[in-house]
């Protein structure tokens, strides 16, 4: 298992911070196969914005559910190309109970913008763009439920908001366009990654609301080094408190 590190659209790791990680394996699945398509509705679970909670399964499993903060990620689609490239590494708060926490827990993560209240208005000013170099398969290659299935059925359904349309950006959103007219959105120094267009006309805040987008395993927890070696300590110290493998890594 491969494990990133460097800077994040949150930012660099926080000396001493513990963090919930999912690495990349050689030969893993690709991250629309941990997506939820169509996304799910918040239901019971209540959580503040950029907040964490631990909720259990009908089996006694625990698992986090994280709010991934829109002033780092604008976009659904900027988290899910950030795990593409480097995997997941959330920092778990000081409260966090680790001693919940073992094989079979994972992490499920919610986004203020994750569901699109009318998914048809978005695709109405798609289909108004004229159609670009490939854009039926960018369109195929964003839709998790395809991914998984090869079922695109739903795409003849605008009700559904389909992780597809996570792709589909204002051009306030496009900051760079190639040669090739690939339109791409850029995260400097993370991430760039290929978007399908909207009409320049479209309004560049749909109503949307929360919902559930990604679950991934917790493969391991990771402990950033501290220049007082403080580190060493927390690492032993939730070692004890959970089954799930702890080590020690850089920022």
């Amino acid at each position: 298992m491969n494990y990133a590190i460097g800077k994040r659209g949150c930012g660099f790791r926080a000396a001493g911070g513990v963090y919930m990680e999912c690495g990349l394996a050689p030969n893993g699945k690709p991250v629309e196969w941990f997506l939820y398509d169509p996304p799910l509705e918040m239901g019971n679970i209540e959580l503040s914005a950029q907040g964490i909670q631990l909720i259990q399964d009908s089996a006694g499993v625990y698992h986090v559910v994280d709010w991934i903060g829109e002033s780092n990620y604008p976009r659904v689609a900027d988290f899910i190309e950030e795990v593409r490239e480097m995997g997941v590494s959330r920092r778990a708060s000081a409260t966090t109970h680790f001693e919940l926490l073992g094989p079979g827990s994972t992490m499920i993560f919610v986004h203020r913008h994750a569901i699109y209240n009318d998914p048809a208005t978005v695709i109405e000013q798609n289909e108004a763009m004229p159609p670009f170099a490939g854009s039926d398969a960018v369109a195929l290659s964003r839709c998790a439920l395809f991914a998984k299935a090869k079922d695109s059925k739903h795409f003849h359904d605008s009700s559904i908001s389909c992780s597809r349309l996570w792709y589909f950006q204002t051009p306030d959103d496009i900051v760079r366009r190639d040669p090739q007219s690939i339109y791409l959105r850029d995260i400097p120094g993370v991430v760039r990654y290929q978007v399908t267009p909207l009409s320049p006309a479209a309004d560049a805040e749909y109503a949307t609301r929360p919902g559930l987008f990604m679950r991934v395993p917790i493969s391991r927890l990771a402990v950033v080094e501290a220049q007082d070696g403080s580190h060493l300590d927390t690492q032993d110290r939730i070692a004890k408190m959970t089954a799930l493998r702890v080590d020690v890594t850089q920022a």
